[in-house]
């Protein structure tokens, strides 16, 4: 029974010390996350870099009469001086021009790319990169959809880098120095956003398995070494008041006088 008890007692401050280490972490993290939040691209900013859309616009019956099928999302914007519509369906998704649909969409071009990047940041880029898959800064699985992602690198005091779409040539984030420490330290420990965990559903859902078994076995030790602790308590509470009784008592008293009068006349 003892050797029980005390295993379940390890078990108990191990677990108790792996969450409390974890409570630590989310505590200060999230003191972080309240004033630096995740790097991520506001309206504001998207609308302001915007093409402006034309005044005169297609109907939405000529739009449903191209697509032929339920609309399930519809995305309208100007890019290259053209006006283009992003239709998606159940089964398909695909991009006219609303201008005049006889005329070909153009193309995405790397010059185009760049020059979307100037105006975005206005210092020399010193290196772009190929993306083909999710990474840091780009975790959610809508970027999936844009790949390839292109991220310029740029030489200014902030060290920003921009990250656009190769499929749409629409920028998809945008961080600087500043921003990519204060969410290392804050955001990123705190909600795991970690591309090896993210990019794997099957590692996720482990984790999060992992973590709530490691939750439910410190609650339950904890529950039943506090029972006993209590227990334990309360038996040698009555037991000290049982001793004490004892030793307030009269024979206890008298006997005790008897031994102590030989003691002090020194017999």
């Amino acid at each position: 029974m003892k050797k029980g008890v005390n295993y379940l007692f390890s078990i108990h401050r191990i677990t108790g010390c792996i969450i409390a280490g974890f409570f630590l972490m989310w505590f200060v993290t999230g003191l972080i996350l309240i004033y630096h939040p995740y790097p991520r691209l506001t309206d504001e900013q998207l609308y302001e870099k915007k093409e402006i859309l034309p005044s005169l616009l297609p109907d939405i019956q000529s739009i449903k009469q191209k697509a032929g099928e339920n609309i399930k999302q519809l995305h309208i914007r100007q890019s290259q001086g053209q006006t283009l519509a992003t239709v998606t369906t159940a089964d398909s998704c695909f991009t006219y021009c609303c201008n005049d649909t006889t005329v070909a969409v153009k193309p995405i071009t790397f010059s185009f790319l760049e020059e979307t990047a100037l105006k975005w940041v206005n210092a020399p880029v010193i290196k772009v990169d190929t993306l083909h898959e999710r990474v840091q800064w780009i975790l959610y699985s809508r970027y999936d959809r844009a790949m390839p992602i292109y991220k310029f690198y740029f030489d200014d005091p902030e060290k920003h880098e921009l990250f656009i779409s190769g499929k749409t040539g629409e920028v998809q984030q945008l961080t600087d120095k500043s921003q990519r420490l204060w969410a290392w330290l804050g955001a990123i420990p705190h909600k795991f956003y970690l591309p090896f965990i993210r990019k794997n559903l099957d590692l996720w859902d482990t984790s999060i398995t992992i973590g709530g078994l490691l939750c439910f076995i410190t609650s339950l030790t904890g529950a039943f070494v506090g029972i006993y602790v209590l227990l334990k308590r309360h038996k040698q509470k009555k037991m000290g008041n049982s001793l004490s009784q004892t030793l307030v008592s009269p024979t206890s008293y008298n006997r005790t006088f008897v031994w102590l009068i030989p003691y002090r006349l020194g017999y």
